[in-house]
């Protein structure tokens, strides 16, 4: 499955790095949080 999305973005994304890369990459995506201003008083939301 992982060489079939690998195609896939080779092909409709311009995507030229290797099967590794593109994992790394997306675990990134994945890892990544969207932080969000509160007006309460504490700690920045992370989402």
């Amino acid at each position: 499955m992982a060489a079939i999305v690998w195609h896939q973005a080779k092909v409709h994304a311009q995507f030229n790095g290797t099967l590794d890369t593109l994992l790394d990459t997306l675990n990134n995506i994945r890892l990544s949080v969207i932080l969000e201003e509160t007006k309460a008083r504490g700690r920045v939301k992370a989402n």
